[in-house]
């Protein structure tokens, strides 16, 4: 599915985060889920669990993916306020020129202001002719009645170092973003801060940024506050934090080593413990990925190990990162599963191509485009019963995302414009749990999960225990 947000898929956000009514279920009123069906229902969940395992790896053995020229992210998230800067900094520059006759005026002087009512943008330029620095402030206050955004300001401060008709020395101090979403949307407010600390020329070599995500008061999740600061030598920080309506919360941290090594560590809100260590590609374009998941006592999985191995091939900057993973259940048996990783960045978009084998002979491709606007996936997978499911999701500003099935009863079936006999879609927060519809032989089955693919299933005034991870 390659377009942006649509108007539908909004409404079905705000319907899911909203807290549509549920038909009650009767205690003691045990669902009987049919063993297809069983089969079926966890697939949104592994989907979203094998994009986010890959795109982590990516993100945490890359550092200079924070970085670089038209990749400042500072963290997840941050592409489209460096997009605006930039964009911001060249307006800055392009009105410095036409005012660089007036540096002697008093500091912070207003050298310009436009407000397009029509098109409903603000604009100002300051200059500080006792700093040398300059302040462009832009706001967008209209917007389409299809949009979520109703407030979007941006602030950029830029080190212009005295000589407004000299583009060569200036060098941007300071980002901020403050967007603003309808009441009715799920997310509330998105805040973006970042300070840059360090440079080489004009080369950004160091970063401190915070970005803030508050979600509407009844929501589960209430706030996800993300860290991050990066340093000359590639040493550093990374922090998340969820705090959920339950007064539970959950949190992850990345240290990064100047030698391009690092550990990590996780905990969820149930409990589960993710801990690991990587070592970056940046240093000889190879690199290695390690994780163990300990789930709490009583659970049907005891334990998950990740082990990746990456390389990066030159010039063309193609990324691969070769995936096996173990699952470890309670009841002894053990699975190995296996996936791979190709992606390559181009004009400031990255796509990712993604092959899965499961050890039961499932297999799929996905294909990830990822630019300043979010991120789409497409792809399809085939099941041991030999079942064809097409895949499409979409992934937003916060890192929740929408993905949607469609399953038949085989690829040809697919061709031959047959129906599908299965179709869901999955709505996730930022930490990997969320809920969905699905329906199957003519009935609508309402599910929730945690993070850990714990979840219940419901229809009609009953409900079941699921297990989505597989």
């Amino acid at each position: 599915m390659k377009r942006m947000i649509s108007l539908l898929i909004l409404a079905s956000l705000a319907i899911y985060f909203g807290g549509c009514e549920q038909t009650p279920v009767t205690p003691g009123n045990k669902l009987e889920v049919e063993p297809a069906l069983q089969k079926l229902a966890p697939f949104g969940f592994n989907a979203n669990r094998l994009v986010s395992t890959g795109s982590e790896i990516q993100e945490i053995t890359n550092i200079s993916s924070y970085l670089e020229e038209g990749e400042l992210e500072g963290l997840p998230g941050m592409k489209p306020l460096k997009k605006k800067v930039l964009t911001l900094s060249d307006q800055a520059q392009y009105q410095g020129y036409k005012v660089r006759g007036l540096r002697k005026a008093l500091s912070d002087s207003l050298y310009f202001y436009e407000d397009d009512q029509v098109k409903g943008i603000r604009k100002a330029l300051f200059y500080n002719s006792e700093t040398g620095k300059a302040r462009y402030y832009e706001v967008k206050y209209k917007f389409a009645a299809f949009q979520t955004l109703i407030y979007d300001s941006s602030t950029a401060i830029v080190n212009l170092n005295f000589t407004l008709n000299d583009t060569l020395d200036d060098v941007i101090e300071t980002l901020f973003q403050v967007q603003r979403f309808k009441e009715s949307f799920f997310i509330q407010k998105i805040v973006n801060d970042v300070k840059i600390t360090d440079y080489k020329g004009r080369e950004v070599t160091g970063v401190e940024a915070t970005k803030n995500a508050y979600y509407q008061s009844d929501r589960h999740l209430i706030r996800l506050t993300q860290f991050v600061d990066l340093n000359p030598d590639k040493s550093g920080h990374l922090q998340e934090d969820f705090e959920f309506k339950d007064g539970k919360s959950s949190s992850r941290s990345v240290t990064f080593r100047p030698d391009n090594t690092g550990e990590f560590a996780q905990k969820l809100r149930d409990g589960t413990m993710i801990t690991g260590k990587f070592n970056s590609v940046e240093d000889d374009g190879v690199g290695y990925y390690e994780e163990t998941t300990d789930l709490p006592a009583g659970r049907f999985i005891d334990k998950i190990e990740k082990s990746a191995h990456l390389s990066v091939t030159m010039p063309d900057s193609i990324s691969t990162t070769n995936l096996v993973e173990r699952i470890y259940y309670n009841s002894g048996k053990v699975t190995t599963d296996s996936a791979s990783f190709i992606s390559q960045s181009q004009f400031g978009v990255k796509n990712t191509t993604i092959y899965y084998a499961k050890h039961n002979g499932e297999h799929g491709n996905l294909h990830v485009i990822e630019n300043a606007a979010g991120s789409t996936l497409d792809g399809n997978w085939t099941t041991v019963e030999n079942n064809f499911i097409l895949i499409s999701a979409e992934y937003y500003l916060d890192e929740s995302g929408h993905i949607n099935l469609k399953a038949y009863t085989s690829e040809t079936a697919y061709k031959n414009g047959e129906a599908p006999f299965f179709v869901a879609d999955y709505y996730f927060a930022p930490d990997g749990s969320g809920s969905g519809t699905l329906s199957y032989n003519g009935e609508i089955y309402d599910l929730d999960f945690n993070e850990s693919g714990e979840g219940e299933i419901r229809a009609n005034g009953q409900s079941s225990q699921i297990h989505l991870f597989q």
